[in-house]
């Protein structure tokens, strides 16, 4: 079962590309987890967020498609 998540506020968001820089993740597969979550440019998530679709993009089956 999914964990519910708090309403994140205005300060707890960051752009994608931000946390991706901070985490060193390659353009590449900030590109290719975005696609799989449905993110555009310039989407807002909390720290949290990302990493928890960075793991399911990371762990996901090959030609999966969506996480």
């Amino acid at each position: 079962m999914a964990k519910p998540r708090k309403k994140a506020s205005a300060k707890d968001l960051q752009p994608v590309e931000s946390l991706a820089v901070d985490l060193s993740i390659p353009p590449w597969e900030l590109a290719g987890m975005m696609r799989a979550a449905g993110w555009a440019e310039g989407k807002q998530v909390t720290a949290d967020e990302f990493a928890d679709a960075l793991q399911r993009f990371r762990s996901r089956r090959v030609g999966g498609g969506k996480i």
